[in-house]
């Protein structure tokens, strides 16, 4: 588990720029879109979530569109 952690940890510094203790969410889907991982930091530490799909994908919004 801690593995899984500090991977993601590294992703959300290094790769996304972004502050892991900012308290966002940072949300981890794989190609298949059958698995998905919720990042999270509250007051006395961090939270993570897994979501593995017995049947079907996750229905994603259009990363390339603009938003409302």
């Amino acid at each position: 588990m801690n593995t899984v952690l500090y991977f993601l940890l590294s992703l959300v510094k290094n790769r996304l720029k972004q502050n892991p203790w900012s308290g966002e969410l940072f949300v981890f889907v794989n190609k298949r879109k059958t698995l998905m991982k919720i990042l999270y930091f509250e007051q006395t530490g961090y939270c993570l979530w897994f979501k593995r799909l017995e049947a079907g994908v996750f229905q994603l919004p259009d990363m390339n569109s603009e938003g409302d």
